[in-house]
């Protein structure tokens, strides 16, 4: 990985301090979020870590480079755009706007905080569209790691075969890792997560809230990363790399306890 591709952190943080204080448009994103939490989700919003929407801008018009992206969870996890991911119009109840990502150099990089650590259990999801699978390799939904090789403590992708993939890591680089049983189809918009129960040692993929995989493991998430450029990556790692996705991309939620399949956002999936 190269880290000239990467703002610093320190960069990263002035900016996301700067424009925070300006943003009244978060006003509306978060009540839009509250409304949406009462009619959706069960889950005492405590457990919400993170949550992206993407719901500023126009529909046919690319982020500009190094504008913020909204974190609406209240937790001000903001991240940074980086490449030109492009907003497309989507008709989901509460929600009209998300992000095509063009496989090349499109992400959005947010820095790592303690909340992302999830030493325990963990849920990872959100709505997807792919356009095309990977030559080699993976193309990143959402991941956490840092510029080492290996040590990614978790991540939600697509492999070259089109399946989906939920990996944890823990600080031995010992993996516990769930694929689908067959590919996301070209096209689709789904719903996608994976969950891991600290409590049982279960870990699942699900796919519009139907379980499609699941196993046992003893493997955790790495909490502190020890390498250079810490971070959450979307759309790709959390610096540039060949892991980047094709397609478009909607509500990346990250929770510290497994959902429930009715405590996912798959209703953004069906008929209101």
């Amino acid at each position: 990985m190269r880290l000239s591709f990467l703002l610093s952190l320190t960069s990263i943080a002035g900016l996301l301090a700067a424009c925070a204080a300006d943003l009244k448009p978060a006003e509306v994103s978060r009540a839009t979020d509250d409304l949406l939490v009462r009619r959706f989700d069960s889950t005492s919003r405590n457990s919400v870590v993170a949550h992206w929407r993407f719901q500023r801008g126009v529909p046919g018009h690319a982020v500009k480079p190094e504008s913020l992206i909204l974190d609406s969870s209240g937790n001000d996890l903001h991240g940074i755009a980086h490449g030109s991911p492009v907003h497309r119009a989507m008709d989901f109840p509460g929600n009209n706007l998300a992000l095509r990502f063009d496989g090349e150099d499109d992400r959005i990089a947010v820095p790592d905080h303690e909340a992302l650590h999830l030493p325990a259990s963990m849920t990872l999801e959100a709505t997807v569209q792919v356009e095309r699978y990977a030559n080699d390799g993976l193309e990143q939904i959402v991941f956490r790691g840092d510029s080492r090789a290996g040590f990614d403590p978790w991540y939600l992708a697509v492999d070259a075969q089109g399946r989906l993939v939920f990996e944890v890591t823990d600080d031995q680089n010992e993996t516990s890792i769930l694929r689908s049983p067959r590919a996301l189809p070209i096209g689709a918009i789904l719903h996608v997560a994976g969950t891991l129960d600290d409590a049982t040692g279960t870990q699942s993929l699900w796919i519009n809230a139907e379980r499609v995989a699941t196993g046992h493991t003893k493997i955790r998430a790495i909490a502190d990363l020890s390498g250079p450029d810490p971070g959450i990556g979307i759309g790709n790692w959390q610096i540039a790399g060949p892991q980047s996705f094709c397609g478009t991309i909607d509500e990346v939620r990250i929770s510290n306890i497994a959902l429930a399949p009715h405590e996912l956002l798959t209703p953004f999936l069906r008929p209101q």
